[in-house]
Order: C-alpha cells, then sequence, then structure tokens
C-alpha cells in the first residue's frame, strides 16, 4: 500500500465542505466521503428526477427531489463524523488491506530469526 493510499484511508473529511457539496447537488458528499456507489446512485436519481420535471413536466416528483436533497443535508454531517471515527478508519484500512496479503516467512525462515535475536547480534 503506497503512502498517498495510506493518508487517503486515515484522512479526516471536513464536516463543513461535505455539507456544501450537499448542497450543490444530491450525492456530492457521498463521493467526498468515499462512498461512490451510494453517491452515483443519489446524483443519477436526482438527476433522472430533475429531468423529469423539467422535460416531462412531472411536478409530483418535485417533493421526491427535495426530500432526498434535505435528507443529504441533514445528514452529511453525521456521515463525515463517522467517516472520521478511528474505528471506521480501523475498519477501511483492514478492507483495503485484507489479512490474506500478508506474507508470513516459511518455518525455516523463522528459525533463522529466532536465532538471530536470541544471539543478541541485534
Amino acid at each position: 500500500m503506497s503512502h498517498n493510499q495510506l493518508n487517503s484511508i486515515l484522512a479526516n473529511k471536513n464536516p463543513r465542505l461535505a455539507i456544501m457539496l450537499a448542497v450543490l447537488w444530491p450525492g456530492l458528499d457521498y463521493f467526498y466521503l468515499g462512498a461512490i456507489l451510494s453517491g452515483s446512485i443519489r446524483t443519477l436519481g436526482s438527476v433522472f428526477l430533475m429531468l423529469s420535471i423539467v422535460i416531462d413536466g412531472h411536478l409530483f416528483l418535485l417533493p421526491a427531489v427535495l426530500i432526498i436533497w434535505i435528507r443529504g443535508l441533514t445528514s452529511s454531517s453525521k456521515r463525515t463524523e463517522k467517516y472520521n471515527n478511528p474505528v471506521a478508519k480501523a475498519m477501511r484500512l483492514k478492507k483495503s488491506h485484507p489479512v490474506e496479503e500478508v506474507h508470513f516467512p516459511s518455518e525455516e525462515k523463522q528459525k533463522v530469526i529466532l536465532e538471530w535475536l536470541k544471539s543478541g547480534n541485534i
């Protein structure tokens, strides 16, 4: 794992920026917090609803757009706090670097390492 990848996993996100992105368009704050699938669904859903309202005149869909937008605004700060939580960071780190990728030395190498440690030549 590169240094940049590790920094992006462990870096704190700014709740104000997340809220500002949510104000601009529903779903942008999800992208900022790394939830690409959720952000895509909300962004594309909002685009579809807005096009239905503007092009086809389906004004009855306007409350759905407003609910999605307001819900995103009210939850953006909480989702950012959860993202910045140390336990959440540990889970993201574990997910990005599974235990299966860790290679332990063979038994022979382990014996050599143990003998070297016991010899005191550190």
